[in-house]
């Protein structure tokens, strides 16, 4: 889904930061995965998804990754300058 767009500021020097777009994405499971079993019991309603798009040169790449559960929140980040990784994309 659409989650609009968002200034994202880098937690370091290597970092991306500048505009993004978000993507939160939903999963429905539709078979094959056990309800009953598991250590932890949460359904995929305490799941988040977020996937961040940012410009890098002259392409959107996925610049940030969340993943956030009951547990906690597990992200991650694009990590290098601008221009490596310009370099690489192209």
């Amino acid at each position: 889904m659409d989650g609009g767009d968002t200034e994202l500021q880098s937690e370091s020097v290597t970092g991306f930061s500048g505009l993004a777009h978000r993507c939160d994405i939903v999963v429905k499971r539709i078979g094959g995965f056990s309800t009953k079993r598991g250590f932890f019991r949460f359904g995929e309603s305490d799941i988040t998804r977020t996937l961040l798009f940012g410009q890098v040169g002259a392409h959107w790449i996925p610049v940030r990754f969340e993943i956030g559960t009951p547990l906690g929140t597990a992200v991650a980040r694009l990590v290098g300058n601008e221009t490596s990784v310009a370099a690489q994309v192209q």
